[in-house]
């Protein structure tokens, strides 16, 4: 179908659209006066919002500032709409507000500020007109809230971007920003007639706020369109309340002689042309959200499959070997954890020998990883842990980066995002900070259910290292010579890249990847020298977010030579850095 451009009038006479040619009815479609009133409540919060948004300097590349800002300009026309369109719209706004509050709002941990703080202006603000939208819902009926609600696919449902999105929402966002000059033009016309006691001016007044319903919901869905991963069930919702506000101008502009001679046919004409590029862009979302729902599944489909519940957090009867494998499922069952496997309770000695400092330079050790005097420092790991079997993939990273759409913590976005370069999916996920990492574990609590001392967190270094070693004290767990076939280490897969994670065969307890592949952070703040490590393998320093203290870094990497390949090497970075050769993976308390 070639595509109607907003804006272009047709040349030829047009007559009004057939649906409800016969005539429509003369019931205003205009909002109750409570309602009226809770929606210029909604209104004066949403441009409070756009304001105060205007007063900061947020960095766009840490906060979602204009997507904030433009579905508040949505909820502004609200009270200038009809009823029945106001909901579809207050809808995706109260849900798409709370998931940008929940993604970019966060409580101050430790002496660290959030770039958005709980409780500030912003939040503030935010919280209000969530708030008012709440309350303005509360006036239609529990039968027009489930409809509205109503959806096929799941609320968590994300889809990949695709190819088309972009075009679509450039369309939709153009059909919006025609309506509305239209519905301006419409308006004087209504106001016209309503000066001269027409009773007329209802169906034209009907027509305006028709057309403002499908406005506000063509750009509501160009937002969610042109979004990095768009959920679909807001789309399907907003879908419906397109089709019904289409219906409605259908309606309205059907009354045939009657709007023709007292609007203008040359204004009647201009809603003709409209209201075509209006249903062509409503198809072309409906092929889009036929599209993503097709590619979601297919994608949910692929993924492995779950192997039902993940274990209580107090019953772990289930490890009757000590070297379980294990997953936590999701608490709204869409999703799970990464694969865990129970590391348990020990002691070794961790670091260096002395003597490993006079070896050749591929073996020779660092003085950050000795104990000076005699052997090597004995560590104790006083409880069992399950500690993750692989570093966290792009496929583990991107299922948080979907629930938390435009979040602070960043999709790679250089080259090695490139599939055709570097690979995504079973590789292990890169240019991730420290931060970021714990924002992740902290996301995979909050998904699995997990609380209390019982949840998810980067290991410790002691950790790390007793299980990277397996009971051995060799430089590395399969014996003390560098070997190309055992990790991808000095540039040896693909000549520098990063290898899918199970590439290599794991250790004698079914680790992948312990050295290798990426440096993995450790929870740990680093220590010139591990004596300063606590003898029971807990960690070094504070915990909690920082952009100050370095952090320790494990394993080596795709890019290191032999010397930095082994069982004791130690970095540090700090934690905002992301690199291309950094990862992580994930430990859980038992």
């Amino acid at each position: 179908m070639a595509r109607r451009t907003p804006g272009k009038r047709s040349k030829t006479a047009a007559g009004p659209a057939k649906a409800g040619a016969s005539g429509g009815s003369t019931q205003s479609v205009a909002p109750k006066p409570r309602l009226v009133a809770e929606l210029h409540r909604v209104a004066k919060s949403s441009q409070n919002l756009i304001d105060e948004l205007g007063r900061t300097n947020l960095d766009a590349t840490k906060f979602p500032k204009q997507k904030l800002i433009d579905i508040s300009a949505t909820l502004i026309a609200l009270p200038a709409g009809s009823e029945d369109g106001a909901l579809p719209a207050l809808e995706y706004a109260e849900a798409a507000l709370n998931d940008l509050r929940y993604s970019f709002v966060e409580i101050a941990d430790d002496d660290l500020l959030p770039d958005v703080p709980r409780g500030g202006r912003v939040d503030q603000t935010l919280r209000d007109l969530i708030s008012d939208i709440a309350t303005a819902k509360r006036f239609y009926s529990q039968a027009k809230l489930d409809a509205a609600a109503e959806s096929e696919t799941p609320e968590h449902a994300v889809a990949a971007p695709s190819a088309q999105q972009q075009e679509v929402a450039e369309h939709l966002r153009a059909v919006s920003q025609e309506g509305r000059e239209l519905a301006g033009e419409l308006g004087k016309s209504t106001a016209e007639l309503a000066a001269r006691s027409d009773p007329d001016q209802v169906k034209a007044d009907n027509l305006t706020r028709k057309s403002l319903d499908v406005t506000t919901l063509a750009r509501q869905e160009g937002i969610e369109v042109g979004a990095g991963k768009p959920h679909i069930a807001w789309l399907e919702k907003l879908d419906r309340g397109v089709v019904a506000a289409l219906r409605g101008v259908e309606l309205a502009a059907g009354v045939g002689k009657i709007t023709v001679r007292k609007i203008g046919e040359v204004l009647i004409r201009h809603v003709t042309d409209w209201l075509d590029a209006a249903r062509e862009g409503a198809e072309e979302t409906r092929a889009l959200i036929a599209e993503l729902k097709k590619k979601w599944t297919q994608e949910r489909n692929a993924s492995p499959p779950d192997r039902g519940p993940g274990p209580s957090p107090r019953d772990f009867s289930i490890f009757h070997d000590p070297f379980s494998i294990f997953h936590d499922s999701f608490k709204n069952g869409a999703g799970r954890g990464p694969d865990l496997v129970v590391i348990p309770a020990g002691e070794f000695l961790m670091g260096s020998a002395e003597s490993e400092a006079g070896l050749k330079d591929d073996d020779r050790a660092f003085d950050n990883e000795i104990v000076k005097g005699e052997g090597k420092r004995s560590t104790h790991i006083l409880r069992r842990f399950a500690l993750g079997r692989y570093p966290v993939t792009f496929d583990d990273y991107d299922a948080f980066l979907a629930a938390r759409a435009g979040r602070r913590v960043r999709k790679p976005n250089d080259e090695a995002s490139n599939p055709s370069e570097w690979g995504r999916r079973r590789r292990p996920v890169i240019n991730v900070s420290w931060n970021d990492a714990h924002r992740y574990c902290k996301w995979l609590n909050e998904r699995t259910g997990l609380r209390g001392d019982r949840r998810y967190r980067l290991p410790s270094e002691a950790e790390w290292e007793y299980a990277c070693r397996v009971g051995t004290d060799t430089r590395r767990w399969w014996g003390d010579e560098w070997d190309p076939a055992k990790a991808n280490g000095n540039k040896s897969f693909e000549e520098g890249k990063t290898s899918p994670v199970d590439h290599y065969a794991a250790n004698p307890w079914e680790l992948h990847d312990m050295i290798g592949n990426v440096w993995e952070w450790c929870a740990d703040e680093y220590a010139e020298n591990i004596s300063m490590l606590p003898a029971d393998g807990s960690p070094y320093g504070k915990l909690g977010k920082s952009n100050r203290s370095l952090r320790v870094l494990r394993g080596g990497s795709w890019s290191i030579y032999p010397q930095g390949l082994r069982s004791a090497i130690r970095g540090k970075y700090q934690p905002v850095i992301r690199v291309n050769d950094v990862g992580f993976r994930v430990a859980r308390t038992l």
